[in-house]
Parts: structure tokens; sequence; C-alpha cells
């Protein structure tokens, strides 16, 4: 099995796009408004959040909606997009053995195709963050501060498409382990508002440093601390260095284990 190399970059991104845009097309194929739904979709679900929480339910976080919202459709993203990844090899089983395209084709593309439709619902929502008076020009700053989070997805994408191929159970487990995790990411609730004991561990928990950057952007309309910054590019450093591992180990004879 072919490994990444630099002279095949230019190939590898090609394929990843081509079929990270199936996955989108596919999902979309048929319907009347098409890949419109992706946008319709957040829209809905944003204004619901912002009635239900401005009228019906009172929070002690002004524009709750919009902080909720900043915080969970990231989170949503990363859940997708590494669950997917747990079963995209087997899928892909005929094409891997009959070595036609890197593993980490299909990874990646299963990646981006989810944060395809997270990119389309932030634009939903600065719309929303517009109308209610919160935007300002650093909202145009927030692809840069989600770069650790992106390269935390596609290195989780790799890391788990491997292992789920060795261990069947991995969806099943990433399942449970991403319900009691939500718990422990500030996002509907503020780190603030929980017991002082516990609230280094929802500030700063691997998932906290990458999703509270977009929370601080669109919410706050500021930006987020250096610190805060840093430890989440190390984070997502050393996370794709351990997805860089697992690929050369597993990659080369993934074909006997799906």
């Amino acid at each position: 099995m072919s490994t990444i190399a630099i002279g095949s970059a230019p190939a590898l991104i090609r394929d990843v796009i081509q079929l990270a845009y199936f996955n989108v097309y596919r999902r979309y194929c048929g319907s009347f408004l098409g890949i419109g739904w992706s946008l319709l979709s957040p829209l809905a679900t944003i204004g619901a959040y912002y009635l239900v929480f401005k009228i019906f339910f009172r929070v002690p976080i002004d524009n709750f909606a919009i902080y909720l919202s900043a915080g969970l459709m990231p989170w949503i993203c990363l859940i997708n997009a590494v669950t997917a990844s747990a079963t995209e090899l087997p899928i892909q089983r005929e094409v891997l053995e009959n070595n036609l395209r890197s593993p980490v084709v299909y990874l990646f593309a299963a990646v981006i195709a989810e944060w395809s439709f997270l990119l389309i619902s932030y634009f939903a929502l600065a719309i929303v963050v517009i109308l209610v008076g919160l935007g300002s020009w650093k909202m145009l700053t927030l692809p840069i501060f989600l770069l650790p989070l992106f390269i935390f997805t596609i290195a989780s994408g790799v890391i788990v498409g491997y292992l789920g191929v060795h261990f069947r159970d991995i969806p099943h487990l990433l399942r449970v382990f991403f319900q009691a995790a939500f718990w422990f990411v500030p996002i509907v609730y503020h780190w603030s508002l929980v017991p002082a004991e516990l609230s280094a561990l929802i500030q700063y928990n691997p998932f906290s440093l990458l999703i509270s950057p977009s929370q601080i952007i669109l919410h706050g309309s500021t930006f987020p601390s250096f610190i805060l910054v840093l430890s989440g590019v190390l984070l997502a450093a050393g996370w794709a260095a351990v997805a860089i591992y697992v690929h050369r180990k597993f990659s080369a004879r993934i074909v006997y284990h799906l």
C-alpha cells in the first residue's frame, strides 16, 4: 500500500477534493434546494435557539443562542467527521484492495465534507450575529483560529479510521465517549458557572481549547488569548504527529484487515 509522498501531493489533493465534493453532492442529490438545505437548516436551528432562550428560558448569558451555536456547530462537526472516518475504510474495501488510492484520501475526504457543512453553518451564524448587533471585523479572522480544530479533526479521522479497521467496536465506543465528553465542554454553559474545583478541567480540556475560540470571536466579539491559541496549536500539532505515526504503521497492511 502506497504512502503519502511529496511528489504525489497534487494528485492526493485532487482526489480528496473530488471525493469530498461527491460526499456533499450525494447527501443532497435530487432535492429541490440541493446544498441550500445546508444553509437553511442551521438558520432555522439558530432561529429556534434564539426564540427559545430569548423568550421562554432565561439563562445568565447574554445572547445565549449565539454562544450555544458557536460551540455546538464545531462540536457536531467533530463528532460527525470522526465517526464517519471510523467506518470509511471498510466501505472502500474493494478500492483499497486494488491499491487504487491511499487510505488517507478517503479519511481526508470524509472530514472535509463535514467541514464544508460547518463552514456553511458558520456563514448562517454570521448572518444572525450581524442581525443581533454582535458582528465585527474580527469574525473575518475566524478561519485562522479554526485551523487547530481542523488539523485536530483531520488527525482524529486518520487515527480513528485505521483503528476502526482493527477494532470494529470503535464506532460504538466513540458514541459513548462523545456523549460523556459533551458535558465537559462549555457549550450549553459557561466555564465560569461551574464549581471552582472543576473550572480548570472544563476550561482547559482539549475539546474546550479547540472550540472556545469560535465562541469567543462570535459571541464575545474579541480575540482568544495568546495562551489559548498556543495551547490549541500545540495540541493540534501533537495529535497530527500521532496521526502520521499511525498512518506509517498501519497503511502498508491495512488491506489484510478490511
